[in-house]
């Protein structure tokens, strides 16, 4: 209750104070809107395509552009909050304990996208992460009443409910219709690709072709499932919370046995044990609490022994043992040990966020045969990417955070709600059902308007069943979910928890719509647990004017530094894409204003390399150098540890060499920038084949003993390497053609070598 509502104390300013107290409110449902929205699309930091993209030829809808606007979203939001609480119109409520962490990380990040080879990327992931301590502090800002507590849980579960619904139409509809347009169309697609049948990059993309996992609104299967872990767990948690409420009993039964549904069709095995682990641990609490009243703080100190002692026991055995029994677990197992490796070189910047695949293959050994972007560890992945401080501080947030879920209410102060007008009757139902038709309104738009779509079949097909699910779920959730939020707080935590474990083998906390979630019913759980009434305070409208244009005038700063010129880039980049097929010269010409748009953006340099692979006296401006030479320099300044530029800068300088008046010079070239990809990629045999070729033709050319033995030393390690390839990795290793012709190369380099080279 404000003190400029209590008879006798006349507000100064009625009107800006009245439109004041309304703003957190406001406030929440756009926060609700967020946390509804990011389950439901896709996002990325990065301007690349995936390659299956490539393949198809589509330009998916995701882009930088919508995250960076959620991010400047959350900010504002998060400065606005602070604004209130300083002024009075928000309680004083207890801290997450996630701060320190918080800040220890956020300085760790920061100062890693200072060498990150691609900064743009590593600016945008940052920028995205950042925001989540932001979104979670905020949340428990607003979340000072049960209604409100309700009104989140029913938002992110109602996303989880349309979220199954989209793996049901992957499982049954959409991956079947996929394998049957590939099936009919592969020739054409390989060949407008370049790749031969039989090359082992056709074999690897055709696995993710016909896998038949469902993924929902994510882009990957395993995402998905820790996705429906955490909801699901929680699910079980308003579930337990319900049971005596025979309607809500059934409600939630019905919404657990739809995510567990979806969550089987994701095909992922570890969401699954994470599942198992999070049902033993309600039995295990509950058998705790059965024999004895044994407080959760206590349990907090056990716990925390035990994930030591456990994690102990599982770096023992591995490093014993060189991996586990089952093996997918053998592969995280080498993840981890090239990600020390890493670690070891960078412990106080990392190597930048986004960053981690540039840097893997230096590390990777011969056995492992997997190319991966994300250790698959959320405590490697912080070690990598921003050091040893990074790590400490997701250390210092797992502990504080846990504790502060640990505690329960504190006792009753003065007022047994959040601060409200005198005498205010309980909300009519049907307001709350016309906020929610709202919520679901806004969601919707928007999730319609970033896809982009505008066929209204395509609109009509691909959102009615899952927005009759987000509608039906969320309407039943809203008027069935439980008083008794601390046990709802407990059992949310228990799904944080099996979420984490999750996450020792996965990397669903740096995607942006789980990552989002996650923070999101932690706050809902301390909230949940924490249901405190709130101190009666003075109210100071005229302490909210300066930090709220303060945050206005930052979150515009930041617009203009990171949104636009990303979102100037991108719009170039998308035109390029477009009309590279038809109209190359007009798609030169875009790619080189995606250049100009952002000066940190390497996106476009990379593809205008691939623009004209087979005519390289064509391109304009070519001097000593030629055109795709220069856009080398430039993206080898942008992104000076990605490895395919490289790759495709020794290919294109053979290229030229073979209608070049100088091929010595050109091969040359070759030779260098093999040499780079070699540095960033040494167990990799395809690059030692290309290397010799390389010096084979330089010694057909000058006759050169040295040359030769160059191309017999690189043609050797080729096969020294092929034959070290482990048997999980038989899609790349050199057929029996392919090995005869190597060893026929290495005779007859011998051969032509006076006195012949051993």
């Amino acid at each position: 209750m404000r003190m400029d509502d209590v008879p006798g104390n006349p507000p100064a300013t009625p009107a800006y104070s009245l439109w004041i107290s309304r703003l957190p409110d406001i406030l929440l449902f756009g926060l609700l809107i967020i946390i509804g929205l990011r389950p439901l699309i896709q996002e990325t930091c990065n301007t690349m395509l995936d390659p299956l993209a490539m393949v198809f030829k589509e330009i998916p809808p995701a882009s930088p552009t919508t995250t960076i606007i959620i991010d400047l979203a959350l900010m504002l939001i998060g400065g606005w909050v602070w604004a209130l609480r300083r002024a009075g119109y928000l309680p004083s409520v207890p801290a997450l304990g996630i701060g320190p962490g918080a800040v220890l990380l956020s300085l760790a990040a920061i100062a890693s996208c200072t060498i990150a080879s691609n900064q743009r990327l590593a600016i945008n992931i940052t920028l995205d992460w950042l925001t989540l301590p932001v979104l979670a502090w905020s949340l428990r800002q607003l979340l000072t009443t049960p209604r409100q507590i309700r009104l989140a849980v029913a938002v992110i579960l109602a996303s989880a409910a349309a979220n199954a619904i989209q793996a049901f139409d992957d499982y049954y509809v959409t991956n079947p219709n996929t394998i049957t347009f590939y099936e009919k169309e592969r020739e054409r697609i390989w060949q407008e690709q370049g790749y031969e049948p039989d090359d082992y990059r056709v074999t690897l993309l055709q696995k993710r072709i016909y896998d038949p996992a469902a993924k929902g609104f994510f882009i990957l299967s395993n995402i998905a499932g820790n996705y429906l872990v955490l909801t699901l767990l929680s699910g079980t948690a308003l579930l337990i919370a319900c049971w005596k409420n025979i309607p809500a009993r059934l409600i939630n039964i019905f919404l657990c046995g739809l995510l567990l549904w979806a969550l089987w069709l994701t095909g992922s095995r570890g969401a699954l044990a994470a599942t198992v682990i999070g049902f033993c641990l309600w039995g295990l609490l509950w058998a705790i609490r059965q024999i004895q009243p044994f407080p959760l703080r206590r349990l907090y100190f056990c716990g925390w022994l035990l994930v030591v002692l456990s994690l102990a026991g599982v770096a023992f055995y591995g490093a014993r043992h060189d991996g586990f029994p089952e093996g997918s677990l053998t592969y995280r197992w080498w993840y981890l040990q090239a990600t020390s490796r890493m670690v070891q070189d960078h412990p106080w910047l990392g190597v930048g966020s986004g960053q981690y695949s540039r840097y893997y293959t230096r590390y990777k050994e011969i056995k492992n045969p997997e190319e991966i972007s994300d250790p698959h560890n959320f405590l490697a992945h912080a070690a990598a990417q921003w050091g040893l401080p990074g790590l400490v501080g997701i250390l210092l947030m797992l502990i504080g955070g846990s504790y502060r879920l640990c505690l329960g209410s504190p006792a009753p102060r003065v007022t047994a709600n959040k601060p409200q007008w005198p005498n205010a009757p309980p909300i009519p139902h049907h307001i709350h059902f016309i906020y929610l038709l709202l919520l679901m309104g806004c969601i919707w738009m928007l999730r319609i308007f970033i896809v982009g779509n505008p066929d209204p079949l395509y609109i009509a097909a691909s959102n009615i069943f899952p927005l009759m699910a987000w509608t039906t779920v969320a309407g039943l959730l809203l008027f069935v979910l439980p008083d008794d939020l601390q046990r709802l707080g407990t059992g949310i935590g228990i799904a944080l928890m099996a979420f984490l474990v999750h996450e020792l083998i996965n990397f669903a906390l740096f995607v942006p719509a789980s990552a989002m979630t996650f923070f999101a019913l932690f706050s809902v759980a301390v909230a949940g647990r924490q249901i405190s009434p709130s101190t009666v305070t003075m109210v100071h409208p005229q302490r909210f004017r300066g930090p709220a244009a303060l945050t206005l005038l930052m979150v515009i700063c930041m617009g203009w530094l990171f949104l636009r010129p990303v979102r100037n880039c991108w719009q170039e980049l998308r035109t390029a894409r477009q009309i590279s097929n038809t109209n190359p010269a007009r798609s030169l010409a875009a790619y080189e204003h995606a250049l100009a748009a952002d000066p940190l953006d390497s996106t476009a340099a990379l593809e205008i390399t691939r623009l004209f692979p087979l005519q390289p006296r064509s391109w304009p401006h070519s001097s000593n150098e030629t055109y795709a030479q220069l856009w080398f320099s430039l993206y080898q300044h942008r992104d000076r540890e990605y490895l395919a530029i490289y790759r495709q800068a020794a290919q294109l300088a053979e290229l030229e060499s073979q209608s070049s008046r100088t091929p010595l010079i050109n091969l040359q070239q070759a030779v260098k920038f093999q040499e780079e990809v070699i540095a960033r990629y040494p167990t990799q045999p395809n690059e030692y084949l290309r290397m010799g070729e390389y010096w084979e033709r330089i010694s057909l050319l000058t006759g050169d003993i040295a040359a030769r033995t160059q191309a017999i030393r690189n043609y050797q390690a080729a096969l020294d390497w092929n034959a070290r390839r482990p048997g999980a990795d038989e899609v790349r290793r050199y057929s029996t053609a392919q090995l005869a012709d190597l060893t026929s190369r290495i005779e007859r380099l011998r051969a032509a070598t006076t006195p012949p080279l051993d």
